[in-house]
């Protein structure tokens, strides 16, 4: 649910985002904003492939998921930029 509701709020903003960040010159703060923004989207891949290896426990993705043993750095990395 919590995916979905991200994934909403990103389709609603990604108008704003392309007239205002993407046609802007490169700087540090648009660097910043486009990491903060994108890399929660790697927390809803791992949590989907931690779901796949429930599907299809003998994947590779089963693998990936005890590698990463359920912590999702995404939303941590991005709250320690902002703090």
């Amino acid at each position: 649910m919590a995916c979905m509701v991200y994934l909403w709020d990103y389709l609603l903003t990604l108008g704003m985002e392309v007239d205002l960040v993407w046609k802007s010159k490169w700087n540090f703060m648009k660097g910043l904003y486009l990491f903060q923004r994108y890399l929660p989207f790697t927390d809803i891949i791992w949590l989907v492939l931690s779901c796949l290896s429930y599907i299809f426990p003998s994947s590779y993705t089963e693998l990936l998921c005890r590698e990463s043993r359920g912590n999702f750095e995404g939303g941590r990395v991005s709250e320690g930029i902002l703090h």
